[in-house]
């Protein structure tokens, strides 16, 4: 009988893993201008319950983030951008690469004010 509870046991938190995905989200930062910046997002994203994998770009401003997505969601990540660093982001993705590119190719240039009074950087 243990045995078989045992197994019963195993066969659930088996089927609990399988169910949760990996998933792949890119965000584009517009604040995230320098390498504290990109510290300070990397610090507040790898906190998060379920993330697994964070990739910058800074010249994009932008971060791909892989998550478990029964842990936590795009959404999510966001809030916590917001709620910790007061960064405003953007989901772009998930996307091809092509139509990451294309759609900062459009936005217009925001007017560069340099981060300094936000992250502590130094913008030369």
């Amino acid at each position: 009988m243990k045995k078989k509870f045992a197994m019963l046991a195993v066969c659930l938190v088996m089927a609990v893993v399988a169910m949760a995905e990996r998933q792949t989200v890119q965000i584009r930062i517009p604040e995230m201008e320098c390498g504290t910046c990109q510290a300070k997002v990397e610090k507040v994203l790898a906190y998060e319950k379920g993330v697994k994998d964070i990739k910058y770009d800074i010249k994009k401003r932008t971060v791909t983030v892989v998550y478990e997505d029964k842990q936590t969601s795009p959404e999510k990540l966001q809030e916590a951008l917001l709620k910790d660093l007061k960064y405003k982001s953007t989901i772009i993705a998930p996307k091809t690469e092509k139509e990451v590119d294309a759609t900062n190719a459009a936005k217009p240039q925001e007017e560069k004010k340099g981060c300094s009074a936000t992250c502590g950087g130094n913008h030369h």
